[in-house]
């Protein structure tokens, strides 16, 4: 008898799903992990009137964004699921745990 004590399958199965941040991980459609989550941030797009004065605006973007990386956070539909991607496919999940 060696002295070590081998973990049970519940065991085994419950420390994987705490390290599984969402379910289902993989892709639904073709079984490969995700390479993306779908999120959104606060961003200003700097405009700038061309117009001949107030009265008469003529707006177009500048080129310059300001984004808040601060902001940053999933897209959550009605049901609090996350969006997943695998670079072919997007598919919804239930976030189970904190991502490692």
């Amino acid at each position: 008898m060696s002295g070590t004590v081998e973990p049970t399958t519940d065991q085994v199965l419950t420390a994987i799903k705490a390290e599984t941040p969402f379910s289902p991980l993989r892709c639904p459609q073709c079984n490969r992990l995700p390479i993306y989550e779908l999120d959104s941030v606060l961003a200003q797009a700097r405009l700038v009137n061309h117009g001949p004065d107030d009265e008469h605006p003529q707006l177009q973007w500048e080129g310059t964004t300001d984004i808040d990386w601060d902001s940053q956070c999933p897209v959550l539909d009605g049901e609090k699921h996350v969006t997943l991607g695998c670079g072919g496919h997007e598919w919804q999940a239930r976030k189970t745990g904190e991502v490692p």
